[in-house]
């Protein structure tokens, strides 16, 4: 199962992301779920298992690049593919955001 494979807490987060695809498409989605290694987002993306986009979250001081681990209806489930110099930063702000959450 793919919950059983991931290495990171996920924390339920509400907040709206913008979506750009690798042909330049701009999307509006939902954040549903969120880890430090990826996150559930909902929305009209018609983006299949394996496919590459890029996603921004309101406050996120950097880019999020992911690959759509799972995609099943309106809903995906996203592994990030950071760079070590934008690992740091969302690590940051992921803390700063759910710090509260982490330690519930």
């Amino acid at each position: 199962r793919e919950a059983d494979r991931r290495a990171d807490t996920r924390y339920p987060f509400d907040r709206p992301v913008r979506i750009r695809t690798a042909d330049g498409r701009d999307t509006a989605a939902a954040l549903i779920d969120i880890s430090k290694g990826g996150a559930q987002i909902r929305g009209h993306l018609h983006l299949a298992d394996d496919a590459t986009a890029v996603m921004q979250i309101d406050g996120c001081p950097v880019p999020l690049p992911f690959r759509v681990v799972r995609a099943q209806g309106d809903a995906l489930h996203l592994e990030y593919r950071l760079s070590d110099a934008d690992r740091a930063p969302y690590v940051g702000w992921f803390d700063a955001a759910l710090g509260p959450r982490q330690a519930a």
